[in-house]
């Protein structure tokens, strides 16, 4: 018998069938309702990587860490992942995407510290940032440590 007219089911390990009915479980599914949903969702995915000119596993692990970073992000805030994706949406319809080049003129991002930090940090370089955030450390906790320091009667290190 050919790959082509074997049923999937036999080529696939009993691992498959273990993660697909645990799935299933945890969306209170039938395993054959939550397959039929994998695929339809694996296929709106197919789709929006053909719409980016990517291979799709290149796509979903692009995906990945930015939806795992908004549902922190959201969980930080309090509210529920579905939320803030349709809010992020409806400000990106609004404001579109933020390129700091570009938008540089328009008064919006100006208007807002956040914005203004976005142009400013745009244009410094990794090297500078980071020497910055060493100095702004050395700046907080250095004083802490030579209090530290003299308190037990250490010598502060010269």
């Amino acid at each position: 018998m050919t790959d082509e007219l074997q049923p999937l089911w036999f080529r696939l390990p009993k691992r498959f069938y273990r993660k697909l009915s645990i799935i299933a479980d945890k969306a209170g599914l039938q395993p054959e309702k939550a397959l039929e949903e994998a695929v339809d969702v694996f296929g709106a995915l197919v789709l929006a990587a053909e719409g980016e000119n990517l291979q799709v596993n290149d796509f979903i692990s692009q995906m990945r860490p930015l939806l795992r970073a908004w549902q922190k992000e959201a969980a930080n805030r309090g509210v529920n992942l579905s939320q803030a994706v349709e809010d992020g949406a409806k400000l990106f319809h609004l404001n579109g995407p933020i390129n700091p080049e570009k938008d540089a003129s328009k008064e919006t991002i100006r208007n807002s510290p956040a914005g203004l930090a976005i142009l400013r940090w745009s244009k410094v370089s990794a090297s500078e940032r980071s020497e910055h955030a060493r100095k702004l450390a050395q700046k907080r906790w250095g004083k802490k440590r030579e209090k530290r320091d003299k308190a037990v009667g250490e010598h502060p290190a010269k």
